[in-house]
């Protein structure tokens, strides 16, 4: 682990995503960790990480998530997954299971 602490080593490793993207290192850790498909970002090339996912400031949402359907109409849109995780944004806790399975469809946490 060296200087870097316990959290930038599991952003790094793409063991953890960043819940606050106001920390810009984490938020470039991320992004290094998805570009490479470390840890769990391997899983990112499959169908259950393709979008469009709904981006808030933080964090992507399916487009059925109850946090944000009534503002979907203005709310920017991502087209994967991996976009999405390099702009430091975190899966929603509430609609998405995460990481996704390998060769999975798109699954909402509680179903769909």
């Amino acid at each position: 682990m060296g200087e870097r602490g316990l959290s930038a080593t599991l952003v790094g490793e793409g063991l953890a995503w960043c819940y606050r993207n106001d920390d810009p290192a984490l938020v470039r850790l991320q992004a290094d960790a998805v570009a490479a498909r470390r840890g769990v970002h391997g899983l990112l090339d499959g169908p259950a990480a393709r979008g469009p996912w709904l981006l808030t400031r933080r964090s992507f949402h399916h487009p059925d998530c109850g946090l944000v359907r009534r503002r979907a109409a203005r709310m920017a849109w991502a087209a994967g997954a991996a976009e999405a995780l390099a702009a430091g944004r975190a899966p929603c806790r509430r609609c998405l299971s995460w990481p996704p399975a390998a060769g999975a469809r798109p699954v909402r946490a509680g179903g769909w």
